[in-house]
Order: C-alpha cells, then structure tokens, then sequence
C-alpha cells in the first residue's frame, strides 16, 4: 500500500495517475487516436484527459488541445475528444487539416489524410488555402 502522506511530504505535490487509456479506431485519415486520463489529486477537479494529437486546422494560428481539469472520467475523455472535434469542420479539405503528434525527439505532423507532413509543407499548404 502506497503512504501518500509520505510522498506528500517528500514530494510537497500529489503524483499523476494512469485511470484510463481508450483507443478511436480512426478519425479522418488517422487510424487510430490514444486519449490517456489521469487523476491528480492535487486539482480541484481530478481529472484530466490527454489526446496524443493536437488539431490544427486552416483558421487556426497553431495546433490545439484540451487538457482542462474535470470531474469525472468521462467528462474527461470528452474534453480530450472536443480538442480534435471543436474546431474541425467537414468543410475543411483533409490536404489542409493538420495532426500534431507530441514525441520525445520532437513532434510530427499528419495531415487529414494521414500522411505524415513537414512543417514547410503545413506553412504552403496553408498559405495557399487562406488566399
């Protein structure tokens, strides 16, 4: 059994713990989405969902995610998913929808085919749609 009282006091915070992992069999022209939820207890609202991509779409200045403390499990997967869903649009051509991946060594970037993309080529693409 874990003393939390003595992690609080070496630690002075509270650790981030795993609850959940659900998969999205796809979404546009990736195949699959990972939305991680983690409970801190240090939060006022102990939960917190993590999307392993953050959208950017062509009105957008940069990419986007939501990682908003909530309430329960559920409520935060669903903040996690309106990261991707809230502002994409099935207006938007997939060639100008764009995916963020956070790695260790840096980030990639799908497009809305799934095709991974340099961030020159993100730069033309987009610049070519806004005109």
């Amino acid at each position: 059994m874990i003393n939390w009282e003595k992690i609080r006091k070496i630690n002075d915070c509270f650790p981030r713990i795993l609850v959940g992992e659900f998969n999205i069999d796809s979404y546009r022209g990736l195949n699959s989405i990972s939305i991680r939820i983690w409970e801190d207890l240090n939060l006022s609202s102990h939960y917190v969902g993590e999307c392993e991509y953050a959208f950017w779409g062509p009105n957008q200045v940069g990419s986007y995610s939501s990682m908003h403390p909530q309430n329960t499990i559920e409520e935060a997967f669903n903040d996690a998913l309106s990261g991707l869903t809230s502002f994409d649009s099935n207006d938007f051509p997939n060639e100008v929808v764009f995916f963020e991946k956070h790695m260790q060594n840096g980030n990639i970037y799908y497009d809305g085919n799934g095709n991974e993309v340099s961030l020159d080529e993100i730069i033309k693409r987009r610049n070519n749609y806004n005109k």
